[in-house]
């Protein structure tokens, strides 16, 4: 964050009171990132305007914009950090990589803020820059300039002062000037960028951009646990079977070759989650149709799809460079024909075709693949269902410490599920990508005549401003309601920011602070099941886990809504390993597990996510906490299913 001089001189309104609103597309998070010369470009999201379609915006965009450089090979290994001015979209957002300049010069230009409020008043900035130190007009803007919240008469219009104050300063700032720069450089600042963006006749077309945003990171957030929630008893008690259920985690993969994960029942199984090799490529049909029975049989995970890869894949097709676009084939694994027509349709201008596009995220190589995983993901499906073999129920050496613990099963042991990887070997991942998963979720479901996807996991935290966005009403959060509302049960972790050491609070325990209103997104969306933390084995006694995230949301709905175990997990990682993590993200899981259970054993339930999520709130055990802690209590699966 910018320090206070910098902030206040930009958000100062009528009589010097600081604005807590603004009315230009850009929001304050992208000008903080550009007021830190340590940053250089942002990587950032588009929201196009209103009927507008992400490919309209992309393609006018590339039409003003400078021939962007080559991309070149991919550094393998590496965190992918994308080129500069390549516009890419999925369904419902563009995500490029930008300086300031360029956002000042070739994005604001297309926001319908900037053609009814700035377009009309570029002519005389431009001449106030220009004009005599003894102007009246010029001395007076100036005046207004230096002093923000006065009320000195100005020749422009106070939105049009303000925008010439952010383009001087956060120019100014960004090149490593100290503190806010002097009216006469924040005028001329600004009348060479706003001509700049005028040259580029953004405004020949109608309102193509409503926001501009930063693309959030991610960032990560059982053996008496599954008792903890009665999911033995109900297994024993109505013998659910879940082995129709699919469940999609969105994670940082998972090591479908970890024995927890087999398949020990005869349930026909989707596409396998092995890659295509050269080997099964020469095979003769039948073959390949014995290997693929042989691994739809060994693994539980019916699906591997990196989302991680989906900004790079789109960047290259997009690039106007043959180079580029001849990497598409080679480093996506596909034949010239589908590498061809995947760069033809994305340079048309088309909407997100996701058969194109999920051969191409299906990873190359299995033992890569596994190699270069977060052991986050495997962690999470673990609890969700897995069911580790005779010998490791009994001992198990735990992956970190060394020592020797029983392993308990998954809440559901015979679970399909797919892997969408949508966090980096860091834990780490972007709003575009994930939003992007969730959107080839919807996709599944809406070109097959029976649900492909029950419900999705996201064990994943994305801290909120509500400065920024209205709460629950972020681009994840949207995308959440729109999961939702297509018949998908959402199940998403509260985050773990209930305690902060690092700043001072009113409510302190042995120098911890406590906070309240710290659920993170998409945990503050309405529609999805948002999960806290609790004791796996004596939830009464110990209560909410100090670090679960508390409510109310920002805007005061009640969330959490219901907790679940999330202290101390043992569960699955991968090469066949074991170990022990703990936070919301292990919640979370618990409480998909609970969903897919009530849909077992009730399938007239499949499609209901909101009755769903009623009937685990309503049958939730209180644990005497209060409601922005707990939520409406412990998840009870036997009173669950029993309630119905």
């Amino acid at each position: 964050m910018p320090n206070d001089e910098i902030w206040s001189h930009l958000f100062t309104g009528i009589g010097g009171r600081r604005r807590f609103t603004q009315d230009s597309p850009v929001l304050p998070d992208v000008w903080a990132h550009f007021l830190d010369p340590t940053r250089g470009v942002a990587d950032l999201l588009l929201t196009p305007w209103r009927s507008t379609t992400p490919s309209e915006l992309v393609a006018a965009a590339q039409e003003v914009y400078p021939e962007p450089a080559p991309i070149g090979p991919e550094r393998r290994g590496a965190r992918h950090v994308g080129p500069i001015g390549y516009f890419v979209s999925n369904e419902t957002f563009v995500a490029v990589r930008m300086a300031f300049e360029d956002v000042a010069t070739f994005v604001v230009p297309f926001s319908g803020w900037w053609q009814q409020r700035i377009a009309r008043h570029i002519d005389t900035i431009a001449r106030l820059d220009r004009a005599a130190q003894r102007s009246a007009d010029r001395k007076a803007l100036l005046r207004s300039l230096a002093e923000p919240g006065s009320r000195h008469v100005s020749p422009l219009p106070p939105q049009v002062g303000w925008w010439i104050r952010v383009l001087g300063t956060v120019s100014s700032v960004s090149a490593g000037a100290p503190g806010v720069p002097s009216p006469e450089v924040q005028l001329r600042c600004a009348a060479t960028l706003s001509l700049n963006g005028q040259r580029v006749g953004a405004d020949r077309h109608p309102p193509l951009l409503f926001s501009v945003a930063l693309d959030r990171s991610a960032d990560a957030s059982v053996v008496d646990s599954r008792r903890t929630l009665k999911a033995d008893a109900a297994t024993r008690v109505f013998e659910v079977d879940c082995s129709s259920i699919t469940w999609a985690v969105v994670d940082s993969g998972i090591d479908f070759t970890h024995p927890a994960f087999a398949d020990r029942g005869t349930q026909p199984a989707g596409p396998s989650p092995l890659p295509r090799t050269k080997k099964t490529a020469r095979a003769s049909a039948a073959t390949k149709q014995a290997a693929a029975r042989r691994a739809r049989r060994a693994s539980r995970v019916r699906a591997v799809f990196d989302f991680t890869r989906l900004r790079r894949l789109l960047e290259l097709t997009s690039s106007p460079h043959e180079a580029d676009q001849d990497r598409v084939a080679r480093e996506f694994h596909l034949n010239a024909q589908d590498g061809r027509q995947l760069v033809l349709s994305i340079r048309q201008g088309r909407q997100t075709d996701w058969e194109l596009l999920a051969g191409a995220l299906r990873p190359a190589n299995a033992r890569a693949y596994v190699s270069s995983l977060n052991p986050h993901g495997t962690h999470v499906a673990g609890i969700l269902g897995g069911d580790p073999p005779e010998r490791d129920v009994q001992t198990a050496l735990l992956a970190t410490s060394g020592e020797r613990a029983a392993v308990g099963a998954g809440i559901c042991t015979d679970i399909q599920l797919y892997d969408l990887r949508a966090l980096d070997a860091e834990g780490r991942g972007t709003e575009f990508d994930i939003i992007a998963a969730l959107q080839f979720v919807r996709h599944l479901n809406t070109h097959s005549k029976k649900p492909v996807v029950h419900g999705v996991n996201l064990s994943f935290s994305i801290p909120h401003d509500v400065s920024l966005f209205a709460s629950g009403r972020t681009p994840i959060c949207v995308e959440c309601d729109r999961l939702v509302s297509s018949g998908i049960v959402v199940v998403t972790a509260a985050g773990n920011l209930g305690v902060d050491r690092s700043s001072p609070s009113i409510q302190i325990t042995g120098g911890a602070a406590y906070r309240n209103i710290s659920i993170t997104d998409p945990g503050n969306t309405q529609s999805v099941i948002t999960v806290g933390s609790t004791h796996r084995k004596r939830p009464h006694e110990y209560g909410v886990s100090y670090f679960s995230s508390r409510g109310p949301t920002g805007d005061g709905r009640r969330k959490p809504d219901v907790v679940a175990p999330g202290e101390k997990i043992v569960s699955c990682v991968p090469h066949g390993a074991y170990d022990t993590m703990e936070g919301t993200s292990q919640a979370a899981p618990h409480v998909s597990g609970a969903a897919a259970m009530l849909m077992a054993r009730h399938e007239e339930l499949i499609g209901q996510p909101e009755r769903i999520k009623q009937i685990l709130c309503e049958t939730a055990t209180d644990l005497g906490r209060e409601r922005d802690f707990q939520g409406h209590g412990l998840v009870d699966v036997l009173r669950a299913i029993q309630s119905v």
